[in-house]
């Protein structure tokens, strides 16, 4: 069978039109399937970097609340203590203080223990005169 006889028996040109027509038509419908999915392809990708971006953005606002607390952690141990060494500053100052009253008083009482022998031995000396006289 030769080709002309195939046209000729289905119609002539506008067979042939017609199936060239419908040659076009399905390749459109091909390459409009294939573009239908590519854009599907990208509105799936969209939605997955959409989807990574807030997942990103979750962590980061967890791991910034972390170290926010983190911060203020070590800011509260840090205030701590430099309360503690002033403290401990405090305490210190109190104890030369009273070390310095210790040495005085100390020094107080051998001067008055001195006095005080000085003072028995005049007693005796008078008591001694006194014996003497009677």
């Amino acid at each position: 069978m030769d080709l002309n006889e195939i046209g000729s028996k289905s119609a002539g040109i506008w067979g042939w039109i017609g199936g060239g027509g419908l040659g076009v038509l399905g390749i459109t419908a091909l390459q409009l399937r294939k573009w239908l999915s590519r854009d599907g392809v990208d509105r799936r990708r969209d939605s997955a970097e959409k989807d990574l971006i807030n997942t990103l953005s979750e962590q980061l606002d967890k791991a910034n609340a972390r170290a926010a607390l983190a911060e203020k952690r070590a800011d509260d141990a840090y205030k701590e203590r430099n309360d503690t060494i002033r403290e401990i500053g405090v305490v210190s100052r109190a104890m030369a203080a009273m070390e310095e009253r210790m040495k005085q008083q100390a020094a107080l009482i051998e001067q008055q223990n001195t006095e005080l022998g000085s003072l028995r031995c005049e007693v005796q000396s008078l008591r001694e005169k006194l014996n003497e006289t009677h």
